[in-house]
């Protein structure tokens, strides 16, 4: 038990024991969103780079959209746009210490944008840096809290920290509709308070989720859970 635990509870980073390297559903990260190039004022040269690098973001082709981006800020690096779309391709190739400073920088540039700052905390999670997720998380939270981004990845990164307060979990329910993921983390904490049968109920939401991925792996979870530590058939790979 004391191993499953510990899957749920550290499953989320990418890092931790064997059972949390294997539970990595896609959820887990930070997928982040372009940002709007329109109206932006800049040189017309960095601007076609930027609508260059836009369709081939949608096209599937992160590396050659960053190019393009990388070129625009070379022209251009006053641009907070320019530089969280650079940080979301860098995500999507799994460049996340590169992503984390291309969200940093545009934090910087426009303290006033909230994506930003979503994007650097799930950034900053991934790189397993707590501290530094909680703090730009906290900052888009206080920026609006009504965000349905902030909210969760300030909850999970708590979670995350050993924080299981009432006001987490409560944040986790909110956030369970738009991030299925929150069924999972909160679990977790249900288990560490042996709650075990509101543990269940969360995973078999998740379960019921149409965009939630990797459901073999927590069948398998709930099959071992049903068995109070029992040999279980269900393999996790």
């Amino acid at each position: 038990m004391k191993r499953l635990l510990a899957g749920l509870a550290l499953g989320f980073a990418l890092n931790s024991n064997c059972l949390a390297k294997q539970f990595t559903p896609q959820s887990a990260l930070p997928t982040g969103e372009t940002i709007s190039i329109k109206e932006l004022r800049m040189r017309p040269a960095a601007a076609k780079e930027l609508r260059v690098s836009l369709k081939r973001f949608d096209s599937g082709e992160f590396r050659d959209s960053a190019r393009h981006l990388e070129k625009a800020i070379r022209m251009d690096d006053q641009v907070p746009a320019a530089h969280h779309n650079l940080g979301v391709c860098y995500l999507r190739l799994r460049e996340y210490a590169k992503a984390a400073d291309e969200f940093q920088r545009a934090s910087d540039l426009d303290p006033r944008l909230i994506a930003p700052r979503i994007s650097l905390a799930g950034a900053f999670f991934v790189l397993g840096r707590y501290p530094d997720a909680e703090r730009a998380a906290g900052e888009a939270y206080q920026l609006d809290p009504a965000n349905p981004a902030a909210r969760y990845w300030l909850s999970r990164i708590l979670a995350t920290e050993g924080h299981d307060t009432p006001e987490v979990q409560e944040m986790l329910r909110a956030s369970r509709v738009h991030f299925p993921a929150a069924h999972l983390v909160l679990a977790s904490l249900l288990l560490k308070q042996k709650a075990t049968k509101e543990a269940l109920f969360e995973l078999q939401e998740y379960l019921g989720r149409p965009d939630a991925p990797e459901k073999s792996k927590v069948a398998c979870m709930i099959e071992r859970l049903n068995d109070s530590g029992q040999a279980s058939t269900c393999v996790m790979n």
